[in-house]
Formats: structure tokens, sequence, C-alpha cells
């Protein structure tokens, strides 16, 4: 952990204490802000030496620790931590959750289009609407499976009540002004960029990568996977969204605004920059925290 970033969230709201299990030790750089324990007027309760004392479980590891690091130890009980049972990361296999969310979106009897855009190019957003399948409904989602190689989705096209699914090559969406309402893309054999699109209630599970810009939104209910890492630039959109971003490698998250979501990677970890993630991360591999970042924990059950 590089940098003073910040897991105590309302100081005098323990709910929202961003707690920290790092099975194999921890390196603390920098002088982070955890949870402390509180009197009755609100005030810190410290040791005979006049350190804060942590809350329970504040910053914990296995009984099999590696290093335990903190060179600017500002807390009485940080070294040694708090030692509690192992906990495990269960990630499911990105084929187990394609099949999960192909059964969810595709019932029995869902009639599928074939589509390729070689025989009908798609250069911008007029061929687009000339030639690509509109949207279905919310209740019954139009159902495209793509052939052919790859997908370049013009600038200002809008998708909504659309199950894609691509069977090879990558998917790109190109410029700017794309919406996405109630859109599940699912690239069998490739990666997505997903630009600065803005979405709600969007899933997008890739074989490959999954990059965006900065200005990428996402609302509602919303779920990003991929079997390769994940660079998250973006941000959701308001104080209701939910966003899961489930990667079989690492996840990078270099967001600078407000995101609130769930994080779970089967290797690392990276958070930089200087946002706010109200939402938990959950690695297999290491977290790193690089620059000034703040981490708020929700209750609230994610996708």
């Amino acid at each position: 952990m590089n940098g003073n970033s910040d897991f105590d969230g309302d100081p005098l709201d323990l709910s929202d204490d961003a707690l920290i299990y790092s099975g194999q030790g921890f390196t603390l750089n920098g002088r982070p802000i955890l949870p402390v324990q509180r009197d009755a007027n609100g005030n810190p309760m410290t040791d005979e030496q006049g350190r804060p004392i942590l809350v329970d479980n504040a910053v914990a590891v296995s009984a099999n620790h590696g290093a335990l690091n903190a060179p600017q130890n500002q807390y009485a009980n940080l070294v040694p931590p708090q030692i509690v049972d192992t906990q495990i990361v269960d990630i499911p296999t990105h084929a187990e959750l394609v099949t999960q969310t192909l059964a969810n979106h595709l019932p029995e009897g869902t009639q599928i289009v074939e589509f390729s855009p070689y025989s009908q190019p798609l250069n911008n957003h007029q061929d687009w609407e000339t030639h690509f399948p509109t949207g279905g409904t919310p209740e019954n989602p139009k159902v495209v499976n793509l052939t052919g190689w790859g997908l370049n989705i013009p600038h200002g096209v809008q998708l909504e009540n659309t199950v894609l699914i691509v069977e090879n090559g990558d998917v790109n969406f190109n410029g700017n002004g794309h919406q996405l309402n109630n859109v599940t893309l699912v690239v069998k054999n490739g990666g997505v960029n997903l630009a600065n699109v803005q979405g709600s209630d969007v899933t997008v599970l890739a074989s490959r990568h999954i990059n965006m810009n900065g200005s990428a939104r996402f609302a509602g209910d919303s779920f990003l996977a991929s079997e390769q890492s994940i660079h998250f630039n973006g941000a959701t959109s308001s104080e209701g969204d939910r966003l899961t971003v489930i990667s079989q490698r690492d996840i990078t998250f270099n967001g600078q605004s407000d995101t609130r979501a769930q994080f779970t990677a089967a290797g690392n970890f990276s958070f930089n920059g200087r946002s706010t993630l109200y939402g938990g991360i959950e690695v297999k591999g290491d977290v790193i925290f690089n620059g000034q970042a703040t981490v708020v924990a929700i209750d609230e059950k994610h996708h």
C-alpha cells in the first residue's frame, strides 16, 4: 500500500469501515487512515503511548502470513496484527459465468437472429440503423448471434433490449455517443473496448481483455467479466447503481470518479488515482493501492 489511503468511511459509523484481510502479510507505506475504536463521545481510544486502537478485524492476516511492514505505523495494534482463520476467495470460472448468463437471457425456445457484418457492412450510424436488427423489449430482448470475425460499432449507436453473442474476434466501440440499455454482450473468442460507453443494466463477458476510457459510465445493475485482465477506467453513475467486475486474471482500477462496485480477481488488483470505491475487493493475489484511494464498505448485496 503506497500513499495515504482512507478505509474509515464515516469515522462515527462502524458499518462502513473497510476491513482489510491480507492472508500473506502486508506492506503499508505512508500513513493510511484505518478504522479505530471510539469512546461514547466519538473520540479515538488510545493505548498508554497515545496510539489509536484499531477496531476488530481492521487489519487481519492468516496464521501462515509472511512479512509485516509498516514503517510509519501510528496504530497500537497494527503490528503484530490480528490473526484470523484463512479466508478463501471463491471465483466462478469464466465458462460458468458465460453458461449462467446465457441461460438467464436465452430461455428455451428463444429465437436467435443470425447476422454477419460482412454481408451487411456497418461503417457508420446510418448503416447500423438500416441493417442491424432492432432491439426487443425488456421482457423479451432481441438475441443476435454475430458470425464472421469481430465487430466495430460506429459512433453514436444506441442499443437496447438486446443480447449480442459474438462468436469470434474483438468488439470495439468507435468514437463516442454510445448508449446501452438492458444489453448483454458475450464475446466468446475476443476482447472488448467499451470506449466511452454510457450503459444501464449492462452485462459484458469477454474471453480476452475488457478496456474502456475514463468517461465510461455504468448505471443500474451491471456486470463485467473476462477471462483475461480488465482495465477499469470508468465509474458508476449514481448512488443506487451496483456494478460487479470479475476477472480470471488482474484488474486495474484507474477510475477518477466515485464508483459503487464489487471487484473480484483471480490475480492481482491495482487501485490507482484518488477516487472513492463504495464496495469491496476480493482477490487471490495481491492488492496494491497507489495514490490516495478511499474505500467505503456498503451492506447491499451485489450482482
